[in-house]
């Protein structure tokens, strides 16, 4: 019989946790997963983005937004200096109490910051409050160290010109209508060293250069980044996606965020709304992973851990297959829940209601939240009769009393908000895989303590018990304490009191999507092309849909194109396709692209999932409106009709959870990010302006194409990297 993935994480958990975790515990290949020390819930308050800037009151901590650059110099436009460095930062205070005498203190971290140097460096810091319809530009410099503060696999493939440099980034703006140079694609890194960049950096927008005789030389260019901003009111963010590195760069802290704002949102009369972002992770204990500092240079206890080591007993591997150590892994999953940078916080708020914008910014967990009440005596949910040891495991947490409204998701409002929680009640879904967001107005009814829930299996959506943390889970190789970590179940808590304003959600937003009916002939939605035609005139239907497969494979030891040895890798698959090496078993990213879109389109993609994961697929350049999700056997033939999305995904999207076994359909709308391939660079000094022209991809011609390049891929950070990521081809 043949065990699939997700039996083998099952079976390994039944036959004995010691079996993987942790090294404390006398076992083989203990260091894949390693566990962090207890740290204390609720301790510290949540850090709010702009607390300073915005008037918060100083006992609120800080994410600093970044700052303008001294000089502005281009009419009409944001301009920023914006550099990735390195720093420390306190997340929890038991963390500084494992430091020696002469150790420095706080975590070290990755992280942007703007010009006002690294002094002003905070987790999540500099991020962007843009305003609809003004550009933003900024120049960027990696500052990050020669050495990783992670464990580095130099066989993930980053070919090139200074590709096994372990000091790149790039800036992706996660959700932005930007032309293709400023993407931030896997190639459009940079390192500290300004001669060196990747294969898609290329100079193009004017500097505000002059010739001599004082007319603008439009030969002075520059490769700065161009946002252009035209887009609805939403949240996003920016982030590292150095290609063979994304994973550790976003894990290691260089993300935030970036919030879009105009008419469409003030006509709703809604407050600006709290950003609220959510990762986990595991501090290095070097009690259960001595041999972490050999791999991670200057590593101290406290520090962030990622695992260096593949383990068979975790994940499938080849036989003779031998994984490099350091190795990738084909999926993290930390033990300890951060909101805003800080570990399991706390957050005052009213009764009343109050506008939470938030992001998964994990790399692998899926979030199913609720809001609990809190037990007094523990820290933990109150569970519904008692609950106390391994009985606590099997009783359900009693809800709180909560209204949850979602009125957007990461394409913006939705056009109908939907309400996820009545009195406590679910009456939807509220789920977030990696990357999406969630516009909500969360009313609290009732005074008392309420803690933010997650139940999303890990990996999604089966789930495996060794990297589920919670009290009562009798699988880990050691019991969580109540009111102490590790817990992933328990995110943060609100501490309400006192009175607010109720404010109702909404009846509806004006936001577009693309229009659609039922479809009769094959369940879900279709493509009204009648309401297309008059929402999006100029706009093209393209019916004929772009058919694609997740895969994932275990490579033959001897196989060793993408540095695998043996090790389960993740693909996506073009329909047909003859490529080597899998066929429709998948296509490396580095093959010769297969997806193209036009501008001005809107193109029907179906993607068959025949993973045991689900996958959060995002499109860069697009944004999509999910049709339906069709149950397909072994041969991609329909077992049933498609089932329309849930009503919080009837609106536009760039980020979709396509799940296992099934066939998702979805209808891109391919808007046009530089309409007439020119950017008009305009100098404040004197008015002086050059028309920048939007340069064709120079890895795309390599490949014969004139066209511009994206790329679309699992938001899984480890899957992205190896290797569930292609190109996308645009003109």
């Amino acid at each position: 019989m043949k065990v699939t993935r997700r039996e083998f994480l099952k079976y390994s958990a039944i036959t004995g946790a010691a079996m993987s975790l942790p090294l404390k515990f006398g076992v083989r290949a203990a260091q894949a997963y390693a566990v962090s020390m207890p740290l204390r819930k609720f301790i510290q308050p949540m850090p709010m983005f702009g607390a300073r800037a915005l008037g918060y009151p100083l006992t609120i901590p800080d994410i600093p937004l970044a700052g303008l650059a001294p000089v502005q110099p281009y009419q009409g436009v944001d301009y920023y200096q914006l550099t990735a460095g390195v720093f420390r930062q306190t997340l929890h205070p038991t963390l500084d109490t494992l430091r020696l005498p002469g150790e420095p203190l706080g975590t070290r971290l990755y992280g942007y910051r703007d010009h006002t140097g690294i002094g002003f460096q905070k987790h999540l810091g500099a991020a962007v409050l843009a305003t609809q319809g003004r550009p933003v530009r900024y120049t960027f410099t990696s500052a990050l160290p020669a050495t990783h503060i992670l464990p580095y696999d130099l066989s993930i493939p980053s070919p090139g010109n200074g590709g096994s440099r372990q000091d790149r980034a790039a800036v992706h703006l996660h959700g932005g209508l930007v032309p293709w140079p400023s993407d931030g694609g896997p190639f459009h890194w940079q390192c500290p060293d300004p001669t060196v960049v990747g294969a898609s950096v290329i100079p193009w927008l004017w500097d505000g250069g002059l010739n001599p005789d004082g007319t603008p030389n439009p030969n002075s260019v520059v490769w700065d980044y161009y946002y252009p901003n035209n887009q609805s009111s939403r949240i996003m963010w920016y982030h590292d996606h150095a290609v063979g590195q994304t994973r550790l760069n976003a894990y290691a802290g260089v993300a935030t965020g970036y919030i879009i704002s105009g008419p469409d949102e003030a006509a709703l009369g809604l407050p600006f709304g709290d950003p609220i972002v959510f990762q986990d992770k595991v501090f290095w204990d070097p009690a259960n992973d001595p041999s972490y500092a050999t791999y991670v240079s200057g590593a101290l206890a406290g520090d962030l851990w990622y695992p260096w080591q593949y383990d068979p007993a975790i994940w499938p591997i080849a036989a003779g297959g031998v994984p490099p150590v350091p190795s990738a892994v084909p999926e993290f999953f930390g033990d300890t829940m951060l909101t805003n940078g800080v570990v399991y916080p706390f957050h005052n708020v009213t009764q009343g209601t109050h506008r939470f914008r938030l992001l998964n910014a994990c790399n692998a967990r899926w979030l199913d939240l609720s809001f609990v009440q809190e037990d007094g005596a523990t820290g933990e949910p109150l569970r519904a009769g008692g609950g106390r040891g391994p009985a606590i495991a099997k009783s359900r947490p009693v809800p709180a009393n909560v209204d949850v409204w979602q009125i957007g998701t990461e394409g913006g409002f939705l056009p109908t908000p939907v309400q996820l929680v009545a009195a406590g009640a679910p009456l939807q879904p509220f789920l977030l895989g990696p990357a999406e967001r969630a516009d909500i107005l969360v009313t609290f009814n009732a005074p008392g303590n309420v803690i933010l829930y997650n139940v999303a299996g890990a990996p999604f959506p089966g789930g495996a018990p060794i990297f589920d943390w919670y009290v009562g889970n009798t699988k880990l190789p050691v019991q969580p304490t109540p009111g102490f970590g590790p817990n992933t179940r328990t995110i943060m808590r609100f501490a309400v009191s006192g009175t607010g304003v109720q404010i109702p959600a909404p009846a509806s937003t004006g936001a577009q999507t693309i229009p659609t009916v039922p479809d009769p002939a094959n369940g879900g939605l279709m493509v009204d092309t009648a309401a297309l035609a008059t929402q999006f005139p100029g706009f093209t239907y393209d019916p004929v849909p772009v058919q694609m497969t997740l895969n994932e494979v275990v490579e033959p030891a001897t196989f060793t194109t993408a540095g695998n040895t043996g090790r389960l890798l993740t693909l996506i698959g073009a329909m047909g396709s003859t490529l080597l090496p899998f066929g429709q078993g998948g296509i490396y990213y580095f093959e010769p692209p297969t997806e193209s879109v036009v501008y001005n389109t809107v193109r029907i993609w179906k993607i068959y999932n025949l993973t045991a994961d689900a996958h959060p697929m995002h499109f860069h350049l697009f944004n999509v409106q999910l049709l339906g999700r069709q149950r397909v056997d072994k041969n991609l033939v329909p077992k049933a009709p498609a089932v329309a999305p849930l009503p919080n995904e009837m609106g536009l999207k760039e980020t979709v959870t396509m799940y296992p076994g099934e066939a998702t359909i979805v209808a891109g709308l391919v808007e046009d990010p530089a309409p007439g391939r020119t950017v008009r660079v305009t100098r404040a000094l004197d008015g002086k302006f050059v028309d920048s022209p939007v340069p064709y991809s120079p890895r795309l011609q390599g490949f014969g194409l004139t066209a511009d390049e994206y790329v679309w891929h699992c938001h899984i950070l480890e899957h992205e990297e190896h290797d569930m990521m292609r190109p996308l081809v645009a003109s």
